[in-house]
């Protein structure tokens, strides 16, 4: 059984490769850190009786996608969802609307809506959002007659404009971000296990401010690490690159070797 459950607490999911989870209906309260980092879990089902949603409970869950909260629950814990970098949609009670968005939600970079159903709403129902369609209005036209205006000449049609560039934020800087803001263990732990490509990443796309802050407010770049990065950004800067970051990772070298 994938669970580890102790007098309706839901303690621990123990992943078996199972993408959409459906929480046993004994279970009333989620416990702290109970999905904690299943980055595979695309869907989960929490049963109408579940009381309580804990502490981190579902954090990291980077491939969560949707979320159904039932009336049943009265509480979220701090940071429930903190990572859910997939989540678009969340559905919550309406006793609920007064949750701290930045404690309880926190950390929901894509989420594109959060609804809050009526209570009466079955949770079933609330997956989806309808809209009544409104019959059209009636018109009656007029008999009056008027004379003839001359026709005006339609204006001149607008001058193209070139679409504008959409710079969109990558999971690794969104997690990033959020580090700096809360130097958050599993943050920390998920960017040093993604730092070679999270470099590279950034000197491919000059980013000088963002490589610059990581040089000089964490502790990512190492004597053990550092030449790999520098290597690849003379690699970078021999096929057109700027220097200025080769500049910046050969300066933090001679710090780190004290030289």
């Amino acid at each position: 059984m994938p669970f580890k459950i102790e007098n309706g607490v839901l303690i621990k999911h123990i992943y078996d490769g199972v993408q959409n989870i459906g929480i046993p209906k004994n279970v009333t309260i989620i416990g702290k850190d109970a999905f904690r980092g299943d980055s595979f879990i695309t869907s989960i089902i929490i049963p109408d009786g579940v009381k309580e949603i804990g502490n981190f409970a579902f954090a990291y869950c980077t491939s969560l996608k949707n979320l159904i909260i039932p009336d049943s629950v009265t509480s979220v814990g701090d940071r429930a969802f903190i990572g859910c970098l997939e989540l678009k949609s969340i559905s919550i009670p309406k006793h609920l609307r007064k949750i701290d968005a930045n404690h309880n939600f926190y950390g929901i970079f894509g989420t594109q809506e959060i609804i809050i159903r009526n209570s009466e709403t079955p949770v079933e129902k609330a997956t989806t959002k309808t809209a009544e369609k409104t019959p059209p209005k009636k018109t009656t036209k007029k008999t009056t007659t008027q004379k003839a205006k001359p026709a005006t000449p339609p204006p001149p049609a607008p001058k193209p404009t070139e679409p504008e560039e959409v710079c969109e934020k990558t999971e690794l800087e969104m997690i990033f971000e959020y580090f700096k803001m809360s130097e958050d263990k599993d943050a920390r732990i998920y960017i040093q296990n993604h730092l070679a490509e999270f470099m590279q990443f950034l000197i491919d796309k000059q980013n000088v401010e963002r490589i610059t802050e990581i040089t000089e407010h964490t502790d990512f770049l190492t004597a053990d690490n550092i030449d790999e990065f520098l290597k690849y950004s003379i690699q970078n800067s021999e096929n057109g690159g700027s220097f200025k970051i080769q500049l910046i990772l050969t300066n933090y070298k001679a710090k780190l070797l004290n030289l």
